[in-house]
């Protein structure tokens, strides 16, 4: 487990900057942009590698390119250049048959084991595939991932500057997949 002593730091996956719209009538737009705009009034930071500002690039709303730029501006935004290539060998070795799926978004997990240790992200199949190699890799046991769209109180787990819950990691979730939640 980890301890949070500095503002928290969020690796936001491009699935919900797409989703990100303050003006729209989808539920599920809403959430993402209510996230965001949390993450930017609380003080937070948010995590970036290199594939994930190009994923940004090209699937951004208007309100998460604001939102983007922002953060920019105030100076809450970490870039993250962490490769871990024994970790994906590890992954590979859980799920050989999952290969695309971890290259796909693998840094993701990179990020957030450089800066937060914590995931925002809509992609199920990614948080599945995580959850249940996490009963196996240690390494990713503590990542917290989280769906903007599905997370009950999520908003206000980010104003509560998200303390680990160890209800909130990819090991309790691969835990609860395979039918034996931990207590």
């Amino acid at each position: 487990m980890f301890d949070r002593r500095e503002p928290p730091s969020f690796v936001v996956d491009a699935s919900v900057a797409c989703a990100a719209k303050s003006d729209s009538p989808s539920s599920t737009a809403v959430r993402c942009a209510d996230v965001l705009q949390v993450i930017f009034e609380c003080g937070h930071y948010a995590v970036f590698s290199k594939t994930l500002s190009d994923e940004w690039l090209d699937h951004q709303s208007g309100f998460s390119a604001a939102w983007y730029a922002a953060m920019l501006q105030n100076g809450r935004v970490l870039f993250s250049k962490r490769q871990l290539p024994q970790l994906r060998e590890r992954l590979i070795e859980v799920s050989p048959d999952r290969l695309q799926e971890i290259d796909e978004d693998f840094h993701l997990l990179e990020a957030a084991l450089d800066y937060g240790r914590t995931v925002l992200s809509r992609d199920v199949r990614s948080h599945k595939l995580f959850s249940i190699s996490a009963r196996t890799v240690e390494d990713i046991r503590d990542i917290l991932w989280q769906d903007p769209d599905t997370e009950q109180n999520l908003t206000d787990w980010i104003e509560g500057n998200a303390p680990f819950e160890h209800s909130r990691s990819l090991y309790h979730k691969g835990c609860e997949l395979m039918g034996n939640a931990p207590q």
